[in-house]
């Protein structure tokens, strides 16, 4: 669910916005910062620290605007979804996400906890390692199920809303 959240961001909003404001070169720079940020913007080798560490700052200084967008948009699309908390979307955004680790990103993943009454990120495993993050969210911090038909479908709106903003923004532009 997480990564459905974070692509949402990285894969249609972000390049959408920055496509929007300063056309293919603005697409460039966000395409340029995710693949860096993805390539060597891990900071736990010691060989990328330098360079990780600038990488992922500049992904999250280019990221935070699209994230609010992405968070707002999450926050609306739970209005077409069974259970789905609006008001807890942004809220839980709001206050969660602010100082995560997961920068940027953490809004829209706290959006979606919200919306859907989870909590997400937190403690886990990954291999042999135990990465210890804070909870994003305050409801179930185990995701089953029944909670993937609601999370696609959010994806599925927020995406229907996102082109809808596009159209908007084109038919504004047109006149």
């Amino acid at each position: 669910m997480e990564s459905g959240a974070r692509g949402l961001l990285t894969g249609l909003v972000a390049p959408v916005l920055f496509h929007a404001a300063l056309g293919p070169p603005g697409l460039l720079l966000w395409v340029t910062a995710l693949a860096m940020r993805d390539s060597i913007g891990h900071t736990g080798l010691p060989r990328f620290q330098q360079f990780g560490r600038a990488a992922a700052a500049l992904f999250h200084l280019l990221a935070i605007v699209p994230a609010w967008i992405a968070a707002g948009v999450i926050a609306l699309s739970s209005l077409f979804v069974p259970n789905g908390r609006a008001g807890r979307a942004l809220a839980t955004a709001a206050k969660d996400a602010r100082c995560h680790p997961l920068g940027a990103e953490a809004w829209t993943v706290a959006a979606l906890a919200g919306a859907l009454d989870l909590a997400l990120s937190g403690p886990r495993r990954e291999g042999e390692i135990v990465v210890q993050q804070p909870w994003l969210g305050e409801g179930r911090a185990r995701a089953m199920v029944k909670d993937l038909r609601p999370a696609i479908s959010l994806y599925a709106v927020a995406g229907v809303i996102t082109s809808g903003l596009v159209l908007a923004a084109m038919l504004a532009a047109l006149q």
